[in-house]
């Protein structure tokens, strides 16, 4: 072997650039850094966890033509939930969220979200293993005997995601959850779907900084808005 071309190098500490240097001093010409960025992607879960310290972060939402995620729902004084929440998905576009959350390690919704919806957050139309189900915020026996885990805060769910080599978290919900998440930074791709349905009033949707333009996309007869973060790229180092 004379040349050896490289897309980007393993930031894995124990082994990253050790097989080059090798490859180098045996007298094999390396070049380092073709397609990068496309390979970065390729690898971004596994890279985002060994630069940023912390797992790849997804935040989907479905949102009304005039902006809410939700109508306003209650519950009663057995805490149940009053009325059901808002169909802003229909059924094509609900294979992407089940994609969404075979490809990711753990799922995460506010306690408020899960009160209210009793969400089963497993993947049923897409083939898949069904993500580590989480929740923010100090819950009842439903929550633990449906096999979620709870946590305090975010930096609790990240700490105990980071011992578990857990690689990505897909973050759907609630509003307040997902604001959190973005007033923090932390996000490394967000997908939000707009339907045609409207609510006139409700729980507004988030709100992503105007700095951050969006792909635009249209699938399943609707139109979805698509934001990466540069923070990864931006980070990685190649040796």
């Amino acid at each position: 072997i004379r040349k050896c071309v490289v897309g980007c190098v393993d930031p894995f500490s124990k082994v990253g650039g050790r097989g080059l240097k090798i490859l180098r001093e045996g007298g094999v010409e390396v070049t380092v850094g073709v397609l990068r960025e496309a390979c970065i992607d390729l690898n971004r879960k596994f890279f985002c966890q060994q630069v940023l310290g912390r797992p790849f972060i997804t935040l989907k939402w479905a949102a009304s033509a005039d902006g809410f995620i939700d109508r306003k729902r209650e519950l009663d004084e057995h805490k149940q939930p009053i009325g059901r929440p808002a169909q802003l998905s229909n059924s094509r576009s609900l294979l992407r969220v089940h994609h969404l959350r075979a490809t990711h390690g753990a799922i995460l919704v506010g306690r408020r979200t899960f009160e209210l919806d009793l969400p089963q957050l497993n993947v049923r139309r897409w083939p898949g293993t069904s993500p580590v189900k989480c929740v923010l915020g100090e819950v009842d026996e439903r929550a633990l005997s449906a096999g979620f885990q709870a946590f305090a805060d975010i930096d609790a769910l990240l700490d105990a995601l980071r011992r578990e080599k857990i690689q990505s978290l897909f973050v759907e919900g609630g509003s307040t959850t997902l604001q959190s998440f973005i007033e923090r930074d932390l996000w490394d791709e967000v997908w939000e779907e707009l339907s045609p349905v409207t609510l006139e009033e409700g729980v507004p949707a988030p709100t992503m900084p105007r700095e951050f333009e969006p792909q635009v996309e249209h699938h399943f007869g609707r139109t979805y808005r698509h934001w990466e973060s540069p923070v990864l790229q931006q980070h990685y180092v190649d040796f």
